[in-house]
């Protein structure tokens, strides 16, 4: 076949795949059929678009019947609804996915949220919760997430087997979290990753001096600063090491300074003073 042929050939298929995916021409005519009783009707009755989506909205056919809450151990299902604003009965078109969301996420226990409804009465929430890594002390103690966001106040039956930061006013937090708060909470990431001892009793956090770690086994404080934690802890835990069994005697060690660790001792207790004695009268007879 020549080239010529072939070309002549290879257009008769492009021209009869073109004429295959066209539309035919009774689908376009009912289109536009459509659209044009569409907008008739839009234009003749548009002053009762409105009303008539007002009804379909509030129709009883609409009413929310069923709420699944997914993903709440601490939270309970009661507070979930309360700050999501959906109850049974209200319409499901009320409960707009978006609206619902955000305002889940204002709840200080709520890391993410999902929101689905499923027509026509039910509506499926989905919660994950913040994950309590420390507590901090403020007007009361209240949990804080891994990542430093202040969550609710501790309750009666709250466990207290957690770390404990303090130095952090109320004033300090600001949106439910802070800049002391987020390095607190990335020392005791580093620590549970690397190992600080035998865990962590207590995180002092100053913005001038930095941070002060108290070990849960050996409570003698430890002054890290600011910065370069790492190599600071891998010192002080050589030197609380070498003064095992003793730790008593040790008031402070600070690593804020470059590749050394300065050891504070705690003054040695006085002993007991004597009582002082009168001086016995010898009598001398004459």
């Amino acid at each position: 076949m020549s080239r010529a042929a072939s070309r002549v050939t290879t257009g008769i298929r492009v021209r009869r795949r073109r004429r295959r995916r066209a539309i035919p021409w009774r689908t376009l005519a009912f289109a536009t059929a459509l659209v044009t009783c569409v907008l008739i009707v839009i234009g003749t009755f548009g002053w009762a678009v409105p009303g008539l989506w007002s009804v379909a909205r509030s129709h009883p056919y609409f009413a929310i019947t069923e709420i699944t809450v997914r993903g709440t151990t601490r939270v309970s299902r009661e507070q979930i609804l309360e700050w999501a604003g959906v109850r049974r009965g209200m319409s499901v078109w009320a409960a707009g996915p978006t609206e619902v969301r955000l305002r889940l996420l204002q709840h200080p226990d709520l890391a993410n949220a999902s929101v689905r409804r499923d027509f026509p009465r039910r509506v499926v929430i989905s919660v994950k919760e913040r994950i309590p890594a420390a507590i901090v002390v403020l007007d009361d103690l209240y949990f804080v997430d891994r990542a430093g966001h202040v969550m609710d106040r501790l309750r009666d039956s709250d466990s207290r087997d957690l770390p404990l930061i303090t130095g952090v006013s109320r004033s300090d937090v600001e949106d439910g979290s802070s800049v002391l708060l987020r390095r607190a909470a990335r020392l005791i990431r580093l620590c549970r990753r690397d190992g600080c001892g035998d865990g962590i009793s207590e995180i002092h956090v100053d913005s001038r001096s930095g941070v002060t770690l108290i070990p849960l086994r050996r409570p003698v404080a430890i002054r890290l600063g600011w910065g370069a934690w790492r190599g600071k802890l891998t010192r002080t835990m050589r030197v609380l090491t070498a003064w095992d069994g003793q730790e008593s005697r040790v008031a402070l060690l600070d690593a804020t300074y470059p590749n050394q660790v300065i050891v504070q001792m705690r003054p040695l207790p006085r002993p007991p003073e004597m009582p002082k004695r009168r001086g016995a009268k010898i009598g001398v007879r004459a």
